[in-house]
C-alpha cells in the first residue's frame, strides 16, 4: 500500500463506482449543482489516491445520512417502542442538554418540536400514554412522586453518550425527587452503540431507531483492520489544522452518519473541508 498522498485523477472506473455508491444509497444525483452532494464526494475524490478513493468510497456505503425533513418518519420506531413499554404513563419530553447547554440551539431542539406536532400522533398509537413537552425542569419541580411518570431527553443523534449522561445528571439534580434514572430514558434517531452501553450502565434506556457501529473498528479485523486504519490515517494527515481530538471522529467515534447537520463524532474527511466536505458543518 502506498502512503503517497497526492492528488489523483478521476478515471471513468472511480467515476462509475461513485455513481453505483449513490444508486446504491438512493441518494440524489444533483450533478447539475456546483454545491450538490455528489460534486462533493467527487471533489473529496480528487484529493485522494486511488487507493484512498476505493476505500473511501468502500467505506461511504455504510454511511448513514437522515436530513431533517425525514425526521418524524425516523422517529416513528423509537417512539413507538416507548409507549409499548411505558402505554399507561405521563411522559415529560425535553432537550437532551446538559446544564452547560441549557438554552442554546441544537438539534435536540428540531425533535423536541416534532412531539408537538399532529404528524406523530397520526402515525403512533398512544395507548393511553399522557404527552407533555418542557422546555426546562421548572414546571416539575413541586412534583414529589414521579410513580408511572418518566423524562424523556430526546435529540437526534447520541454519540459517545458522555453529554447524554451529563443531560441526566443535570435531570437529577434539578428533580431531586426522581427515584434512580430508571425514571429517564432518551430517545433518539440514531444512537452509536457505544452510546447505547454506557447510558445503559448507568441504568438509563435508550430508545433509538437506528443503531451504528464504528465504521473502522467494529467492521474490519485483521491485516484489513491495519490497513483500513492505515488509509484514515493517511486521509487526515491532509486535513490541515486538524484537531487531534477529532482524529477519527470525536473521541475516534469512527461515526458514518450525517443528521440534518454533520456530527463532528463522524469521521472528518466527511464534513471537515470547507466547500468540498461532502455534509460540510
Amino acid at each position: 500500500m502506498t502512503k503517497e498522498t497526492k492528488k489523483c485523477t478521476i478515471t471513468v472506473d472511480t467515476y462509475s463506482k461513485l455513481y453505483q455508491l449513490f444508486e446504491y444509497k438512493g441518494w440524489d444525483i444533483d450533478k447539475g449543482f456546483n454545491t450538490g452532494t455528489f460534486e462533493r464526494y467527487y471533489r473529496t475524490l480528487e484529493d485522494l489516491n486511488h487507493e484512498q478513493q476505493n476505500f473511501f468510497l468502500q467505506l461511504s456505503r455504510d454511511f448513514l445520512h437522515i436530513p431533517g425533513d425525514c425526521y418524524t418518519d425516523n422517529l416513528i420506531p423509537a417512539f413507538s417502542n416507548l409507549i409499548d413499554d411505558y402505554p399507561k404513563n405521563t411522559l415529560y419530553f425535553t432537550c437532551c442538554l446538559p446544564e452547560d447547554e441549557q438554552g442554546h440551539i441544537k438539534s435536540s431542539a428540531t425533535v423536541l418540536y416534532k412531539f408537538k406536532g399532529t404528524t406523530l400522533k397520526q402515525k403512533v398509537d398512544f395507548k393511553n400514554t399522557s404527552i407533555s413537552v418542557i422546555n426546562n425542569f421548572s414546571s416539575l419541580k413541586q412534583i414529589r412522586s414521579f410513580q408511572n411518570k418518566m423524562i424523556v431527553l430526546v435529540d437526534d443523534f447520541i454519540g459517545t453518550g458522555k453529554t447524554a449522561i451529563d443531560a441526566v445528571n443535570y435531570a437529577r439534580k434539578e428533580l431531586p425527587y426522581l427515584k434512580d434514572n430508571a425514571q429517564i430514558a432518551v430517545l433518539s434517531i440514531v444512537a452509536q452503540e457505544e452510546g447505547i452501553h454506557l447510558l445503559s450502565s448507568f441504568g438509563v434506556k435508550v430508545y433509538t431507531t437506528h443503531i451504528i457501529k464504528k465504521g473502522i473498528s467494529d467492521k474490519y479485523t485483521g491485516d484489513a483492520f491495519v490497513e483500513a486504519r492505515q488509509y484514515m490515517n493517511e486521509i487526515e494527515s491532509q486535513l490541515k489544522k486538524l484537531k487531534p481530538e477529532f482524529k477519527f471522529g470525536y473521541e475516534q467515534s469512527e461515526a458514518l452518519v450525517c443528521m440534518e447537520r454533520c456530527p463532528n463524532n463522524t469521521f472528518p474527511i466527511y464534513w471537515y473541508t470547507k466547500k468540498n466536505a461532502p455534509y460540510e458543518r
